[in-house]
């Protein structure tokens, strides 16, 4: 009896130890801790406002505490994300961006494998997929883009089922009830395969894309940011577009991308001289900042600046600015098929035109010539100059 009892013992103590060791293995729920949902908040700000290194201390304590969690392997590929879209015209480091995202895909799978429904996986298969294909449409490779567009829909209603209060849900809900109203309306040939879109609301989906700027977690600054898209460029409410550009700039001030996106939100509407004292601030900011952070946001802004100049009829201060402009865009990757660079020699030529100088004017029209760039300003410089 002594001896059954003593191996029952020993079975029992060894079920014991292998459940303590089980739920140990289990990789934690880092949304469901306040703290970290916090510090990860303040991390994405400063991941958003272009200082990786201020958002790696703080996410420090996480990553020593759960060195495993999937999290770190999204976390390196929005550092990058940000690197890329900083400038779309450098491909260099696409690879690096692909590679990152799909390990963290495959990190977040494993987690899955291990622990179905896990809302953190959920969430890094949900967000590296949907920057992949944001990065393929990005890239022009829509085909690429929409099937795994698919794969992270398909993980967001997943997790919607697993955390339906998760903020963020709201972002993507609202994205989807918005354009399932706005697509059929506005391409009549979609009405025929309407039944393939869910119910949308164009008004409930903007009150769902709101609450996500304001609460989300890892959408928020996306989801402000979409939201001036669409009133900007669907709902042609450029005062309240405005309106979330600015709260981008106040929040992110270290952000070239959204710096630019203001200013020429500004040119769009003619609003020259918000646009030259936008510029003027950008520009005192950016003393400071490394030569080819410079480079990048002075061919842009210097471009506006000189097309504001231009619209005013100051000539000579249009074409110093599209002079500037050019300068910055001959020393950055890509120069042929840089748009501000083909841009800021079509008007360049135009400012000499107005200045009597046809020598010049041919110049930069030749200029503008040799690049490979969309839209009509190759077609336009080629007329100016046969007209010269």
């Amino acid at each position: 009896m002594n001896h059954k009892w003593t191996l029952t013992v020993i079975a029992l103590t060894s079920i014991l130890v292998l459940m303590v060791a089980v739920a140990h293995a289990q990789t934690p729920v880092l949304i469901h801790n306040e703290e970290f949902r916090g510090d990860a908040i303040i991390a994405i700000d400063s991941l958003y406002n272009r200082n990786s290194k201020a958002s790696g201390e703080i996410m420090q304590k996480w990553e020593t505490r759960y060195p495993e969690h999937p999290i770190w392997e999204m976390w390196d590929a929005m550092e990058i994300w940000w690197v890329v879209l900083e400038d779309l015209y450098d491909h260099s480091n696409d690879d690096r961006l692909m590679e990152a995202l799909q390990r963290s895909d495959y990190a977040a799978g494993q987690l899955l494998n291990r622990q179905p429904s896990h809302p953190d996986a959920l969430i890094i298969r949900a967000l590296a997929n949907g920057y992949i294909g944001r990065h393929y449409s990005n890239r022009d490779s829509w085909l690429s883009s929409v099937n795994v567009a698919r794969k992270a829909y398909s993980t967001y209603q997943t997790l919607m089922e697993v955390e339906p209060d998760f903020p963020d849900n709201e972002f993507v809900q609202g994205m989807i009830s918005y354009y399932a109203e706005y697509i059929p309306d506005e391409y009549p040939v979609v009405r025929a395969v309407s039944w393939f879109f869910p119910d949308g609301d164009k008004q409930e989906g903007l009150r769902k894309i709101r609450i996500a700027s304001n609460e989300g977690v890892f959408s928020r600054p996306e989801a402000t940011y979409f939201m001036g898209n669409i009133l900007l460029n669907y709902e042609n409410e450029v005062d309240k577009a405005l309106q979330y550009f600015q709260e981008l700039v106040n929040k992110y001030p270290d952000n070239g991308y959204y710096r630019r996106l203001m200013v020429r939100t500004l040119s769009s509407q003619n609003r020259n001289e918000e646009v030259l004292a936008e510029v003027n601030r950008v520009m005192e900011r950016w003393q400071a900042k490394q030569e080819q952070s410079k480079r990048l946001i002075q061919e842009e802004l210097m471009f506006w600046k000189g097309r504001s100049y231009y619209r005013l009829n100051n000539f000579d201060a249009a074409l110093e600015a599209f002079n500037e402009a050019i300068s910055n865009g001959k020393m950055l990757p890509n120069r042929p098929e840089r748009l501000y660079h083909c841009v800021a020699n079509y008007y360049a030529g135009l400012a000499s035109e107005a200045l009597g100088n046809t020598e010049a004017a041919k110049s930069y029209y030749s200029a503008a010539l040799t690049q490979d760039v969309e839209g009509d300003f190759i077609a336009k410089a080629r007329e100016r100059l046969k007209a010269l």
